[in-house]
């Protein structure tokens, strides 16, 4: 709700957890104005669930399991560690990361202690910050699926009036 642009629709995703404060910049009741609000969490509209992880630097896919760091710059690091659980791998430890900016050079230096284990990623980490700073070692990217979107989206759609040229 934070741009001026027009629109048919707001749609308001709200992952677990998040019903009892704010929204980003937005005040709980601001929700009011959405046009369909849709839960993310286990037993709502969408849930987590992984897809394939590849490796970062050539994309190829690799099995699921082993032990793993987590790094990524989200707003709920805990819930890449539950997706890389599903998917098999054993979380070592998880750091969070700054949104949409890379970590400073002296903060990627110290992860060099820990390099026997591979580092696993978001792909949204992976085409933002570390498209330039990779981390060091072997870096897996995790994929992630959302289980019932194209029920919402097909909602989106009928509401909307179905599909535009």
């Amino acid at each position: 709700f934070q741009h001026p642009l027009p629109r048919d629709f707001d749609l308001v995703v709200v992952a677990d957890g998040d019903g009892a404060g704010r929204f980003g910049r937005e005040l709980p009741r601001a929700l009011d104005r959405a046009d369909r609000v849709v839960a993310l969490g286990e037993g709502s509209d969408l849930r987590r669930r992984p897809g394939a992880a590849r490796a970062l630097d050539s994309g190829a896919v690799v099995p699921s399991g082993g032990p793993v760091h987590v790094l990524c710059g989200v707003a709920d690091p805990a819930s890449v560690a539950a997706v890389a659980e599903q998917a098999g791998f054993v979380v070592q430890s998880v750091t969070a990361l700054g949104d949409h900016r890379a970590p400073p050079a002296r903060r990627r230096r110290r992860w060099t202690d820990r390099l026997d284990v591979p580092w696993l990623i978001t792909e949204k980490d992976a085409v933002g910050w570390a498209a330039g700073h990779p981390p060091p070692g072997r870096t897996l990217v995790l994929g992630l699926e959302l289980e019932g979107a194209d029920a919402v989206a097909a909602e989106v759609l009928r509401r909307l009036g179905g599909p535009r040229a």
